[in-house]
């Protein structure tokens, strides 16, 4: 929903080419267009709805492609192109079946440094390829057996990301080609949100880095016991002295403990990208930092053995300073 789509079609030893729609046993012309005298431009003769659909060639015009922006539900159905050369009749490629499913994002969250999987729910399906898109770039999608990139296929169609960082936050198309049971070739557009979470822990007086201002980011807010406050929004930069920013990073500086709480990115349509919870590092009985729950298990477990050891070391004192009475006294009555 809302992206672009091409639609490829062969030229070679043709001079005409137009493209229909199938949809509820209703064909319909979308767009046509011819050469040029010299054979070297496409010349539009024929456009359904010129805000959306425009016409490209490569140089030699063998191949016209057919862009529509700004796909929605309506555009869904079975699209033939068709092509002439000296003969009257039209040659028809094979036809491309678009699917797009409306108001359909699924939602997939995971925690910054894993990883998540983006299911096509297409398993039962014959794949011809699959590609990845977010708003601003094309995602390669490693598609071999042992891949060593962070975006690699899983079963028949899915997609897992890795190792997630924050950019990974926001939109994701998956286009997914496929035969029907008719050999058609068809093609399904997945929408997803991706939403990061992440845990930091700062130590009082240190200067806090959230580096999540993204090119999709639109603010930034806080959660504390007054509600959400925004601290951060695009085209009017940060609402404290002590907030600075740099290149993508939101930068608190000298944290305190009124710094605390979380965190929270959100796109232009008011969607999450990317949660934080900040915490105040504290020192443990070493007076070293505590960063981890492991830490604090470990140090809590050391402070137990020795509360208990105390009273077995008081229990074994008395009894040497009994033992110690005992024998003076044998030994005064040997004396006497």
């Amino acid at each position: 929903m809302g992206e672009n789509i091409t639609l490829n079609c062969s030229m070679r030893n043709r001079y005409e080419v137009a493209w229909y729609r199938l949809r509820s046993e209703e064909l319909v012309l979308l767009f046509s267009a011819e050469k040029d005298k010299n054979g070297r431009k496409l010349l539009t003769t024929y456009n359904q709805n010129r805000t959306r659909m425009k016409i490209t060639a490569d140089s030699w015009v063998t191949r016209a492609s057919l862009t529509i922006s700004g796909v929605t539900e309506s555009d869904s159905g079975l699209y033939f192109c068709g092509s002439k050369s000296d003969t009257p009749e039209m040659h028809f490629d094979k036809p491309t079946r678009l699917e797009i499913e409306g108001s359909s994002t699924k939602a997939v969250s995971g925690i910054k440094g894993g990883n998540v999987t983006l299911s096509c729910g297409s398993e039962d399906r014959e794949i011809v390829e699959i590609r990845l898109y977010s708003r601003s770039k094309i995602i390669r999608v490693c598609e071999k057996k042992n891949c060593s990139g962070r975006v690699f296929k899983e079963g028949s169609c899915d997609v897992v990301i890795k190792d997630l960082i924050y950019s990974d936050a926001g939109k994701h198309f998956l286009y997914v080609h496929y035969n029907n049971d008719q050999t058609e070739v068809e093609r399904l557009i997945l929408e997803y949100h991706l939403h990061i979470h992440d845990e930091i822990s700062v130590q009082k007086g240190e200067d806090l880095k959230l580096d999540v201002l993204l090119i999709n980011a639109d603010k930034v807010e806080r959660n504390s016991s007054e509600g959400w406050t925004e601290v951060w929004t695009r085209g009017h930069g940060v609402n404290s002295d002590r907030l600075t920013v740099s290149d993508e990073t939101l930068i608190i500086n000298e944290f305190t403990v009124t710094d605390t709480g979380t965190y929270r990115v959100l796109d232009y349509e008011g969607e999450t990208l990317i949660t934080v919870s900040v915490t105040e590092s504290v020192l443990d009985w070493k007076g070293n930092l505590i960063d981890t729950d492991e830490d604090k298990t470990d140090d809590t477990e050391h402070r137990n053995h020795w509360m208990l050891m105390l009273p077995v070391g008081v229990f074994v004192i008395m009894v040497l300073m009994v033992w110690t009475d005992f024998v003076r006294f044998r030994r005064n009555l040997h004396r006497d």
